[in-house]
């Protein structure tokens, strides 16, 4: 009899997870018991490492790099980070701020890189990680060289997972679609067409932004997408649907992540909120609206509402911390909701934090801006760095203009992208065409049919003249404009001279007006004329 239950305990996998839960839950106890002294110092003295954490350095690609798009930690050394900048992915060592090797690694964007979490049986000493890309393919890197390509996919690939124990890699696409593949064979071992579709809504794109496997359990996996709902699966019987679902944000969802013990789920989006959930205490039959506000803790003053932002917990998950849009880390207390330290940043769309898995820098994070080419260093120092120095103008008018000329089209598709990117995204994703490197706007703008052709040369027609009467009034008058901190500034005063408007800023805004303005702002203030005067006009 005994026998008999044992074999129907394995082909029910209920009963497997549940149990394995059980497990993952007593092993958790355990160790809670085992370590509580140590947590107790912990919490003494993370209060006041929290306040003393100190940029320590920049370094990255530089001027004229792709924006960086996804970070992950090396699993060959606890000191190096691999980093997805364009089609290159890029391998560094962050304690030295030097770039160890860079990999040509796809013909299009790369979106997403996942490591193996065990290379005992590889003889290398570089990392051994599969990475994804806009052009459709998932690569296998085995000492910086592609032993393995994917072609399976018809669609845009937006994020990877891998399991615990290295036997399954899943990936999701920009259709909503979530693939597993056998890491042994590279052969497709299931897939779930429309993961995440609205049928009510069959036009929007519901991209799938996040995927993560369980870290104590191969087969539970959770994903995330711009529906702003979290769905928790099991492998092995994934065809059967969703375990669970929770509509976890009113707007798109950018992040649904494990916490350590797999008990709980952190989930970050568009609607200037991060929350925890215990998803144990979701029932499948609970109505969706009970389950959205079924959350142990929201941390909710940082602003996010247009960006695809990470999040993670830090230290120990004692913190949770958090891109923001208002040119800032925030860094939340777990427990609490507590915000418990700013972190400010020069621009300000910083999208990507990374905390990093190395004793050799404790308490230590990486961030990125969408608007400049280079990660910073954040980690707990008694000392005070000078990171960067006062940069005085330049006689080179040509370089001036060269880098103001990059800035401003950077500005300019970032304000495009947060006003009309849904729409834009739907029209690329259609003829399949993506802004690579080699593809400027204008070809990616020819590439597109005519009905849909009208439509985005008009959303962009707008701000591409904005750029260009910023620029021109740069070039005729370079030395009425303020250079510092690797930032040119135009003379507020000069609004109306550009846009050949007579104005009042002040009234476009509540709060006092800089002397001196940059480009990307003053593309921004441009735009909120431009509505508040198309609202007026109803």
């Amino acid at each position: 009899m005994a026998t008999n239950n044992n074999s129907n305990n394995q082909s029910n996998p209920q009963i497997q997870t549940r149990s394995k839960h059980k497990q993952s839950l007593y092993k958790t106890i355990n160790q809670l018991q085992f370590t509580s002294n140590r947590r107790t110092i912990v919490n003494e003295i993370s209060d006041s490492f929290i306040q003393k954490l100190t940029l320590t350095n920049n370094f990255g690609a530089g001027f004229g790099s792709p924006c960086i798009f996804w970070i992950e930690n090396s699993n060959i050394d606890q000191d190096s980070i691999i980093a997805a900048l364009g089609k290159r992915v890029e391998i560094w060592n962050v304690k030295k701020g030097e770039i160890i090797s860079s990999i040509d690694a796809h013909s299009d964007v790369v979106t997403c890189i996942s490591c193996l979490h065990n290379i005992s049986n590889f003889n290398t000493s570089k990392p051994v990680f599969f990475s994804c890309s806009l052009d459709k393919t998932i690569k296998f890197w085995l000492n910086e060289n592609p032993v393995l390509t994917i072609k399976d996919h018809s669609d845009w690939i937006r994020c990877l997972a891998i399991n615990y124990n290295d036997t399954t890699l899943t990936s999701a696409c920009v259709s909503s679609s979530i693939y597993g593949w056998d890491i042994a064979t590279g052969l497709e071992k299931f897939n779930i067409k429309k993961a995440h579709q609205n049928l009510s809504a069959s036009t929007e794109l519901s991209s799938i932004n996040s995927l993560k496997f369980a870290h104590s359990n191969e087969n539970l996996l959770v994903s995330g997408a711009r529906d702003g709902k979290a769905k928790l699966w099991d492998v092995r019987c994934i065809n059967d649907g969703a375990v669970c679902e929770i509509q976890a944000h009113d707007s798109k969802l950018n992040l649904a992540i494990w916490s350590q013990n797999d008990l709980k789920w952190l989930t970050s989006g568009r609607d200037n909120a991060i929350r925890l959930w215990d998803f144990r205490k979701i029932n499948s039959n609970m109505p969706m609206n009970e389950k959205k506000k079924s959350f142990l803790m929201e941390y909710n003053q940082h602003a996010c509402n247009g960006y695809f932002l990470l999040s993670n917990f830090f230290y120990c998950e004692k913190y949770v911390i958090t891109g923001t849009e208002n040119s800032a880390v925030y860094i939340y207390e777990t427990e609490t909701g507590k915000l418990c330290n700013i972190l400010k940043h020069k621009q300000p769309i910083v999208h990507l934090v990374h905390p990093l898995n190395t004793v050799n820098l404790p308490f230590s994070f990486i961030s990125a801006t969408i608007e400049e080419q280079t990660m910073s260093l954040w980690r707990y120092s008694k000392e005070k760095f000078s990171v960067e120095t006062e940069q005085q103008p330049t006689e080179d008018r040509n370089h001036i203009l060269q880098e103001s000329f990059v800035a401003a089209h950077r500005s300019a598709l970032s304000s495009l992208m947060s006003r009309y990117g849904d729409r834009i995204i739907q029209l690329l994703h259609k003829h399949n065409v993506t802004f690579s490197e080699t593809q400027n706007l204008q070809n990616a703008i020819s590439a597109l049919g005519n009905s849909d052709n009208a439509i985005l040369l008009k959303m962009m027609s707008k701000i591409t003249n904005d750029v260009s009467r910023v620029i021109n009034f740069v070039a005729q008058n370079l030395t009425e404009c303020e250079y510092s901190n690797n930032c040119l500034k135009l003379p507020t005063a000069a609004y109306s001279h550009i846009f050949g408007l007579n104005d009042r800023i002040i009234d476009i805004t509540n709060e006092p007006i800089p002397t001196y303005m940059s480009i990307h702002d003053l593309i921004l203030l441009r735009q909120q004329l431009r509505e508040r005067t198309f609202e007026s006009k109803k």
